[in-house]
């Protein structure tokens, strides 16, 4: 599986269990507080439902995730902002209403978190840094008032804590955003890395390295399968003809015949020089050497840019349980070169 697709799977699990959690805690507070405050009593049903929205759209339309994240840290900022507004201002119990507002924190904690999973980190930490600096400013124009007349003072005290503790959290999940952005570019970077030193720059084909730990690998299980080692005709006179850029051209159109020619899962590689070699799971010999005509055909079935003749030999070799790869490469060899000495453009195993 995919690595996008694992971690769009993970999040689609991790969503809908929240779902589940957030509703069944929103329900009780309801059921249990609806006549405490109108904000829960209307309030709390709209949510309930958008949140059950949202875990019917995580569940059956994963790839919106992304698009959901980003909606959710606006609903959740909106919410949290709206709902302090409204209990500052409208709630008959000040002290009540704060420690409503002080419960209802937490919710911004998702809401940045959320912003770092939908947006660039330095998006993200703009927003957050927004939503976060307009709680501070709504608890400021509502309590400076009371502060101003002897009031309020610790709920005032109390807003500025919660608005570090969330700015601290806010510079957190920036410093860990931007720590799994350049753990992401290293592991690019030796992915980019790895594959390079596995292909050949001229034919973009894998390269003798890259040929070799298949073979490796299939030595390791122990099953038949066939190696194809393929020369290119007079190649040497191509070059001193036509020069080597024309070779290289015949070298690149070469390799992109073979390889369009190849089922899935057999492996085409640049051997060296003007050699090329095919891994395939092939298990006869009678096999083998009908896929290595099928790629002689392709090979010489049309001049190559409208001008240059070429063929190829091949030579053939099954691997034989037990047999060290050496020797199965020395048979392959074996037969390229009684197929080079034999007439060329043949196959030979």
């Amino acid at each position: 599986m995919k690595a996008e697709t694992l971690s769009r799977s993970l999040k689609r699990k991790f969503y809908v269990f929240g779902v589940l959690l957030g509703t069944v805690t929103m329900l009780i507070t309801w059921a249990f507080k609806a006549g405490q405050s109108p904000f829960i009593l209307y309030g709390y049903p709209v949510l309930i439902a958008a949140t059950l929205g949202i875990g019917w759209l995580a569940w059956t339309r994963s790839h919106l995730i992304e698009r959901l994240e980003g909606g959710l840290f606006f609903a959740i900022s909106g919410f949290f902002l709206g709902k302090i507004g409204f209990l500052m201002l409208f709630a008959q119990d000040r002290q009540q209403a704060w420690v409503e507002v002080q419960a209802g924190y937490w919710a911004l904690l998702f809401a940045y978190l959320f912003a770092f999973l939908a947006f660039s980190a330095p998006k993200a930490l703009w927003l957050s840094l927004t939503v976060n600096a307009a709680a501070f400013a709504i608890n400021l124009a509502i309590l400076l008032p009371s502060v101003a007349r002897g009031g309020a003072a610790d709920e005032l005290i109390e807003a500025g804590r919660f608005g570090v503790r969330t700015l601290t959290l806010i510079l957190l999940l920036y410093l860990l955003a931007q720590y799994k952005a350049a753990l992401s570019d290293e592991r690019r970077r030796g992915v980019e890395l790895f594959a390079e030193a596995r292909t050949d720059p001229l034919t973009d084909l894998p390269n003798r390295r890259a040929l070799e730990e298949r073979l490796r690998e299939r030595v390791a299980q122990g099953r038949p399968f066939t190696v194809l080692m393929i020369d290119v005709d007079h190649f040497k006179g191509f070059n001193d003809r036509y020069g080597h850029a024309a070779g290289d051209a015949i070298l690149r159109h070469v390799g992109q015949r073979l390889r369009r020619t190849l089922r899935e899962g057999d492996l085409v590689g640049r051997w060296g020089g003007e050699e090329f070699a095919v891994v395939s799971g092939e298990g006869s010999l009678a096999q083998a050497k009908l896929l290595a005509e099928r790629l002689r055909q392709h090979v010489s079935e049309r001049p190559i840019d409208g001008q240059y003749a070429v063929t190829a030999s091949f030579g053939v070799a099954v691997y034989e349980p037990g047999e060290s790869l050496e020797e199965l490469l020395e048979r392959a060899d074996t037969s390229l070169y009684q197929a080079k000495h034999g007439g060329r453009n043949m196959v030979v195993g």
